[in-house]
Parts: structure tokens; sequence; C-alpha cells
């Protein structure tokens, strides 16, 4: 009976009888009891110890007398034949020869219960388990279950993946690795513990040459500095031994080779490393990590060198900026171009301009002159601009057809860039129809859940969940297309996260939950900024100028030993503060509005200066709109009055944008609907002295002045206001 079934009293007697089992296989017959192998000893069903079974075999005596052997046959030649025969059967059967052996018939036969139970027992023996290379269908599993505790699926995979051999054995899994490291890249929320597990303890292993750099940049970019760079450090160390390990078991041709690829790959580390630290906004540590580089003679792309140098220049850090140059003048040629993913956008993005911004519904020549466009536009350099892409979906879905989309999208996916630039065309078409559950699907298809509300996961299940139970589903609650695999999951920009907070504050039903989700957003802001501020490990100089180092030891060394763990580290990725802008205020500035009033809206301004987040033009357009709702025409002067003047709010020295054509249309709109007529005539007037606004220039600017006319003439003919002779002529001149 096996040891974890049983219960007490018999669960002194269990590790005995299992030790006596193993000591019988050491000293005897090196056979093991196909009884054991059989799902009987492992699943034998457990018994209560106040049943009547158990109260009955407590009270059981063990019997005293010896077996009456007269009950059994005479052994006659034809019992010794039929013996013979049924021995010479049994050896076809394969039995395990060791504790080891027996663990491998169970992953064999993928009892995933029983194998954890046996490796349990083993490992508390102090028992030497046989790497093999059949656990890797182990690790893979305990990567796919779900666990309470994240801590836990750490701990299930580690104890797995500690048994897959070396890449110098000849059980070596160097053509599966990749497989464990698909599943881990298509985690929809980064597991930043089990992912440093994996590179490290793979790096050791001998296969850091399958440790892609799409790994490496997701733990740069989602783990703190400090974290980060205490990793960077490790894997490097753990990949060189490795290295050195290799080398010398290989001929001398064989060798150098060997050299070259490990070169190759730490290029590719490290450019990526720089790159991620850079995309976050984090100049200063991309900067140590390329100093650290030239440290370790590792080379870098151009590539990385270029997107350093134009951030600096963006963010005028002239001092990083010439250490990266004169590092940059001094590098060696690097080994190879870097055929990773590019940046999340194109800087030179441009798309094309000859794409109508709006296509009326049932133009079939339009629709058919727009696809072309787009097919032809499918780069990352060109691609369409996903409102108009949006557009495009929206009028050719109406048409009831899908093949010109399906088609589009496979192309989409050929590139990253333009993989997470339809995935926002395709969020945007499902914002203009309100259903944000079908917007959440798709960002949960295309990307990691970072940045985002914690809670968001949980609305598609429930609608899944309610549209089974109900049986039918509702035509409009279909996505745009059926999903498609893809290659990994992406990192999302500012655009995705904050049509994701939008989504969520409109699904929010009550003014509480709304702002526990305000608050959730200020958290993660605030703990992306103090991540950001970390002062990272100590750089490569103080490594080498440390008087208690030896004078021989390798760069890195003293760092290998400070790996946080899973309880160190965070327990789920932190975003850069550079992936929050004033788009994801906007969503509470406009949802505090709608519920609260100007005063609760006015509030997330202040909240933006806080955190050092300039509001933008959309920002204070969506503010004053909610003046303009609600009728604050003193505020709503005033803001306009500084945003005009270009003066700095309060909280800042920094002048406020200037208004735009939305931002009038916005005001005008809002007091037309509350019935202010005149107020709202002041203002078109004000737009047409500050911008010269003519008719034709914005049709939706059009729409609300021919509005405005025709409220202002009604309310004419039903009070005679002597100011209407002087208001309604310049109107009528605007809106002609």
């Amino acid at each position: 009976m096996a040891t974890w079934l049983l219960r007490t009293p018999w669960l002194c007697l269990s590790r005995p009888r299992f030790r006596w089992d193993c000591l019988a296989l050491s000293t005897g017959s090196n056979t093991w009891s196909s009884n054991l192998l059989s799902k009987h000893y492992f699943s034998t069903p457990s018994l209560s110890e106040e049943s009547p079974a158990m109260l009955e075999m407590k009270r059981t005596s063990y019997p005293n007398t010896p077996l009456d052997t007269s009950l059994f046959e005479d052994t006659t030649a034809d019992y010794c034949t039929e013996l013979s025969e049924c021995e010479q059967g049994a050896d076809s059967v394969w039995l395990p020869a060791n504790a080891s052996d027996l663990l491998s018939a169970l992953v064999r036969e993928a009892r995933f219960d029983d194998a954890n139970r046996v490796l349990a027992e083993l490992k508390e023996m102090g028992q030497y388990v046989q790497p093999s290379s059949l656990y890797l269908k182990f690790a893979l599993h305990a990567l796919q279950q779900e666990y309470k505790d994240p801590r836990d699926r750490l701990t299930a995979f580690t104890k797995w993946w500690d048994l897959i051999p070396d890449a110098s054995s000849h059980d070596s899994v160097s053509s599966s690795i990749f497989k464990v490291q698909d599943a881990l890249l298509h985690d929809s929320i980064p597991d930043l513990p089990v992912l440093t597990q994996f590179a490290i303890s793979s790096a050791q292993k001998g296969y850091a040459t399958a440790i892609s750099s799409q790994l490496v940049s997701l733990l740069i970019a989602y783990a703190s500095p400090a974290i980060s760079s205490v990793f960077m450090s490790t894997l490097h160390d753990s990949a060189a031994k490795a290295l050195q390990k290799a080398i010398a078991s290989v001929p001398a041709d064989i060798a150098d080779r060997v050299e070259i690829e490990h070169a190759a790959v730490m290029e590719d580390w490290y450019s990526n490393a720089v790159i991620s630290h850079c995309i976050a906004a984090r100049t200063d540590h991309a900067v140590q990590l390329l100093q650290t580089a030239r440290k370790r003679q590792v080379s870098i792309t151009p590539r990385a060198y270029n997107t350093a140098s134009r951030k600096l220049k963006e963010m005028l850090d002239t001092r990083n900026l010439s250490i990266v140059e004169s590092l940059r003048a001094t590098a060696e040629k690097p080994l190879h171009e870097i055929r990773t993913r590019q940046a999340r956008f194109n800087p030179h993005y441009a798309p094309p301009t000859e794409l109508p911004t709006s296509i009326p519904e049932g133009a079939t020549v339009d629709l058919a002159a727009a696809l072309r466009i787009i097919r032809k536009s499918l780069r990352p350099s060109r691609y369409p601009s996903p409102a108009a892409l949006a557009i495009f979906m929206t009028v050719y879905k109406a048409t009831g057809r899908t093949l010109a989309l399906r088609i589009l999208r496979t192309r989409s996916y050929r590139t990253f860039p333009t993989t997470s630039m339809w995935a926002l065309a395709e969020m945007l078409y499902h914002l203009r129809r309100d259903e944000n559950l079908l917007l959440i699907n798709v960002f949960t298809h295309h990307f990691h859940f970072v940045a985002v509300p914690r809670r968001m996961w949980k609305y598609p299940r429930r609608a899944a969940s309610r549209m089974k139970k109900d049986g039918n589903v509702p035509r409009e609650s279909l996505p745009l297309l059926p999903s498609q695999p893809l290659q990994q999951k992406l990192w999302p920009s500012t655009h995705h996260t904050a049509l994701v907070w939008r989504a969520v504050a409109e699904i929010m039903s009550t003014p509480i939950a709304l702002e526990g989700l305000y608050r959730e957003l200020l958290e993660q802001v605030d703990t992306a900024q103090r991540a950001a501020a970390l002062p990272s490990q100590r750089t490569t100089d103080d490594i080498e100028s440390d008087p208690q180092r030896p004078a021989d030891a390798p760069l890195g060394t003293g760092e290998s030993q400070d790996i946080p763990s899973s309880e160190q580290a965070y327990p789920s990725p932190i975003a850069p503060s550079s992936m929050y802008d004033s788009a994801h205020f906007n969503v509470f500035i406009q949802a505090f509005g709608a519920r609260f009033g100007p005063s609760r809206a006015a509030q997330v301004i202040s909240d933006m200066y806080r955190l050092g987040i300039k509001p933008g033009i959309e920002s204070l357009t969506t503010l004053a709109a909610v003046f303009a709702r609600f009728g604050d025409l003193w505020k709503l002067t005033s803001l306009l009055d500084r945003m005009e003047a270009g003066e700095g709010s309060a909280r800042s020295s920094q002048t406020l944008p200037q208004p735009n054509i939305v931002t009038y249309t916005a005001i005008i709109s809002w007091l037309l609907k509350t019935g202010r007529y005149r107020d709202a005539s002041v203002i078109a007037l004000r737009m047409k002295a500050r911008l010269d606004y003519q008719p034709g220039m914005n049709p939706l600017t059009d729409a609300a002045l021919a509005n405005l006319d025709l409220a202002l003439q009604f309310s004419s003919l039903k009070q005679d206001d002597p100011r209407d002779n002087v208001v309604l002529p310049q109107l009528q001149v605007l809106s002609a």
C-alpha cells in the first residue's frame, strides 16, 4: 500500500516497508515486483480510522499457526512445464531495475500524481534520480496547471526541470527546450520567477544558445532594474561556466565554432536588454549595461546603439550620450545583425495618406479602393492607421463578408509591429460598437497582462460562462474574426492598455467600484515609478574595485550569489513607468465627470501633475467638455483663457497646450445638448476668431454649427432677444 495513502496508526509502518523494498532491490534479485508498478499499489483507497473495517482490523490478531501445505497440489512434470512457460512470458514484461526506472515508468504512463509522490519520497530518502529527457513532459505539465499560490508553480516546475540532463549528455533535450520557452512566452501574465529560474538553470546545463532574446527582453522590461541587473550577471556567468566545460570536451575546430555561437548569443542578449531599457525610459540602466558589456568583451549591435542614442537625444541627456558615442566609436564590428523583433512601433511610421478616413456604408467603390490601398501597405513603416483600418472593418463587416479581413490579418501577423497594430485596429472596432468584453478578449489574445487592471481577466470568463449557460450567443457578442494562434504574446503599447482601462471603467456599475479602479491605476503608476527609481546593483567598476574581490575571480562572480528568490522577487511583473501616459487618466476624467461632476474630474488633473504626467490637449479637452456639460461657465472660460494664452498651471510651470478644433467642437456640442445656445454661439465666434475657421474644414464641426444655427433661430422665434440680431448673421455665415 502506498505510503502517502496510509493513515495512522499504520503510517509508522509505511516508510520501513518502502525502505525494505529498496534494500531488497539493492541486495537481492535486482527486480521489482510487478505489483509495485500496478495502479493498485498507488491508488488503493484510504480507509477512515474510525470506520468499522478499520476497527475490526485493529481487533484482529495475527495468525500464530503455520501454513498447511497439504492444501497445495503435488509437483508434477506438467506443473513444472506450465511454470516454465509462465516465467518465459514474464521475461517479455519490462520491470524497473531501480528507483529512477520506477519514476521513469510512471512518467511514460503520464501518471502525474503518482510520479510527484514517488519523487517526493525518493528525495526524502536521499535516493539519486537519474536525469532523463522524459521529465521534460512533466515540466511542461507543471507550467500548464493552475495554482492558488504562484510560488507553487515555481516549485512544481523546478523539481522536474532540475532532472533534465545536460546538453553534453546523449539524452540532451536541445531540440525540445523551445517547447518550455514558448509556453512561458505565451503566459498572459509573465511569471518572472519561473522565467528567471528557467533561463539560469538552462544556461547552467549548457542550453544557453536555446534561450531566446525575447525571453531576456521580457525579463528586463518587466522586472525592477535591481533584479534585472543581477539576472544578467548571473545568466552571463552561468553560460560562461557551461561554455568552458563544453570546450574542454570537444576538438579544437568544434570548440571555435562553439565559442563563436556563444558570442553571438551574448550579443543578442545584451543588445536586446539595452533596447528594452530604452523602451522603458531607463536610459541610465541602458548605459550601465552597455559599459558592462564592454567590460565583459561582448559586442553590441548598431541597432542597440542607435536606439540608445535616439532616446538620450530625446531626453537631452548629453552626459550619457557622450558615453554611448564613445563606446560606439571604439566598438568592434558585431558578429551578426540581430534578427529578433523590431521595436513596438517603427519610428519612421508613415501611414498611406490616400486611404479615406471615412467610408459611407454601402459605398462599394470606395470600399474596393480602400482594400487595394490596405493590401499594398501592410508593412511596419507604411501600415494603415489603426483608426482608419477600424472604419474599414466596420463597413466591410456590415456587408456580411469576412474573407478580405482574414487575408489582411494573416498578412499582418507576419511581423510583430504589424500584429500589434492590427490588434489595435480590432480593439478600436469593438470600441466603436460598445463591445467592451470583446475589446478585452482581443487584448487578452495578443498581449501580456501588464499595465492593465488586475480584475480584467474575470470579465471575459464570466461572459463566456454566461453564454454557455444560456445556450445561445447573441450576434452582437460575436468577435470580428475567430482567433488565430500567435507565435508568442506581445508587448502592449500605451494605446492598447489605455483602451483596456476605458473598457473596464465602462463596465464598473457603481461609483465605489470606479473609485477602486482609479486607486489601482494610481498604485500601479506609483509602483512603476518607485521601481524605476531603485538603484541598480553594483556596476562592473564597483565589482572590479572591490578590495575583497580575488584578483583572478571572473567578472560578476560576486553578483551571481545575489539572485533573488521567488519570495524576494516581485510577485507580478512591473510595467515601465513609460507605459502610463495621459490617455490612461483621460478615461477617468471622462468617467468621473459623468458620475461625480467637474470637481472630481479636475482632481485627476492634479494627480497627473503630482505624478509627473503632463496633461495633453485630449486631457484638457475632456475637462472642458465636463465643464460645458454641467454648465460651469466660469471655470470653462477660465480654462480656455489660460489655454489660449499658453499659461502654466498653478502646480507646474509648463505651458498649457493650445485649444484646437476638437476642443471647441466638444464644448459647443455639450452646450447645445444642455440648451445653452447663446453660450455655445459665443464659443463658436471665439473659435472663428482664434482659428480662422472656414466651413468645410471639419465635418463634425460643420454639423455642430448647423445645429447651433437652427437652435438659435428656433429660440429667437419664441423669445425676441435683440442679441440674436448680432449673433445670428455671423453664425449663418460661419455655418454656410
